[in-house]
Order: structure tokens, then sequence, then C-alpha cells
């Protein structure tokens, strides 16, 4: 989108994207501002993140970390997340969950724990 491309790894690319996105306090405070939609990409987002996991294991562990710590650990942003789409918040953190089943992500017993009491 520049003159002046640069080449990056994928690994490189994911760890841009995280940080520019779903990591990034700007992008998703302008998300939430969206309500009921806002919720809903943010968690799209996240799916995309989880897809490049799932085909080329290519998503460091401390990506989910943080990923946990914004969206899940930090209880006003999950209370406002589900009170403005539990629906997709729900899917969110079902997904959070896949990505340690399916060994992506590092886990912590508080971290699993908490996503576990969420989809109760």
């Amino acid at each position: 989108t520049t003159s002046n491309p640069k080449v990056r790894t994928l690994e490189n690319t994911i760890r841009l994207e995280a940080r520019t996105k779903i990591l990034n306090p700007k992008w998703y405070s302008s998300m939430i501002k969206h309500g009921y939609q806002g919720v809903e990409e943010i968690r799209k987002r996240f799916d995309y993140t989880y897809g490049f996991s799932a085909t080329a294991q290519a998503v460091e562990s401390w990506v989910y970390d943080e990923v946990f710590n914004i969206y899940f650990r930090d209880i006003e942003m999950s209370n406002n997340m589900q009170n403005l789409n539990i629906h997709s918040y729900n899917l969110f953190s079902n997904r959070l969950l896949e990505s340690y089943n399916r060994g992506y992500w590092k886990a912590t017993q508080m971290q699993l724990d908490k996503l576990q009491k969420l989809n109760e």
C-alpha cells in the first residue's frame, strides 16, 4: 500500500497485525463504540488470528495471553462486551479455549478457569 513495500515473514506480519488491531487500545475502543457489531468485529478479528495458528502455526502464545488480558481478565471490558453482544463474546471465549485445546496457546489454570466459568 506504499511506494516502498516491505517483505515480511508471516510471523512478523501477524505480530504487526495483532499489535495494530486486536491488541491496540485505539482500535478496540473504537470497536466497542459500535456496540453489538463492534463486539462481533473483535471476535471475527480474533478468528482470523486463530486461523493463522490452525493453518500455519504462525501465532505466538503471547498474542493469546494479551487477548485474554484485554478482553477477559479486565472485568470492565468483559462486562461491557457481554452486555453489548453476549453471543459473540461467548463464541470469542470458546475460540480462545479451543486455541488452548489445540496447543496453540499455553494458558495458565487461572486463565482456563476464567474462560470456563464464562461458558457455564
